[in-house]
């Protein structure tokens, strides 16, 4: 039995279905803008204002946006400085919980191309909706940027140093074969002689030379290169990382529920606790941890 009605055409379907989508984006940027706060949404409008108008201290949305760069001290440095920014905007929590990611996603690109004097002419609720997704997206991400580059420079740290050690010892490096062989040759000769001087008893058997082969290659190979690895990577941090790290360390923070990483969180928080301290060495009654931190090497 036939009601007598027909479907709307496919154009009207379509708009039917855009009017409904930007009512409830409408919805969605009202509500979320009933979650600022006086402050936050002053920190967003001064995002807007042009450069040369910014308050001191301040960095405008195109800065925001940039790509970090390769990882260097200054890129390092930048990343910091944008993300303190963005966190002083003070964009609620729980802001986006229970939001579609896509819809945050699609405001933060929206957000991202347009130009500021574009996003000035939006209604309020859009315009800080955009400004609001930009910056919770952006400061994940500068967030995971700064952890990458932390990760590289401790890898870093550790290529180069080795690097240097190796290139320093090896015009020493000579492998000298048949040491066991050597080794049995020193001790007939010695055995046979034992209160002659080595320079009548064992050098006519192994020559001076070889002898110096010897302690060179285990220099090159042995504690002495660990040691002396260990001396460039402490030199190479203080010379150069410790303006990066500590401030590295001082805007991120580390969790872990596995127990077996608990000294490691410990010996950060540690380090951020002492980080613009100027003491050489810790109080007696610092308990700083070393198993699970510290190489035993």
């Amino acid at each position: 039995m036939s009601c007598g009605l027909e479907p709307p055409a496919p154009d009207r379907v379509d708009r039917l279905v855009r009017s409904a989508v930007r009512a409830a984006q409408e919805r969605f940027c009202e509500a979320l803008l009933r979650q600022l706060s006086a402050a936050t949404v002053q920190a967003l409008e001064v995002l807007l204002e042009p450069a040369g108008q910014a308050a001191a201290g301040s960095l405008g949305l195109p800065a925001l946006k940039a790509d970090p760069g390769r990882a260097s001290l200054d890129s390092v440095l930048t990343g910091i400085v944008k993300l303190q920014a963005l966190r002083q905007v003070g964009l609620p929590a729980e802001l986006f919980r229970g939001s579609s990611p896509k819809l945050i996603a699609r405001l933060r690109q929206r957000a991202a191309a347009e130009p500021p004097r574009e996003l000035r002419a939006h209604r309020a609720p859009l315009r800080y909706a955009l400004l609001a997704a930009l910056c919770f997206l952006r400061t994940q991400e500068i967030t995971d940027n700064l952890v990458e580059l932390l990760i590289g420079i401790i890898h870093k740290i550790g290529v180069r140093a080795e690097q240097r050690v190796e290139a320093e010892l090896l015009h020493d490096l000579q492998r000298v074969p048949g040491k066991t062989n050597l080794l049995y040759q020193v001790a007939e000769a010695v055995l046979a002689e034992p209160d002659g001087r080595v320079r009548d008893v064992v050098y006519p058997v192994v020559g001076e030379q070889t002898l110096w082969d010897l302690v060179r290659e285990h220099r090159a190979s042995g504690q002495t290169f660990r040691q002396r690895l260990h001396t460039v990577m402490r030199a190479s941090y203080q010379g150069h990382y410790r303006r990066m790290v500590p401030q590295l360390l001082g805007v991120l923070e580390f969790r872990s529920n596995n127990a077996v990483h608990r000294p490691v969180i410990q010996a950060l928080a540690l380090l951020k606790q002492h980080a613009g301290s100027q003491q050489r060495y810790y109080e007696a009654h610092t308990q700083a941890p070393i198993a699970g931190v510290v190489r035993p090497m």
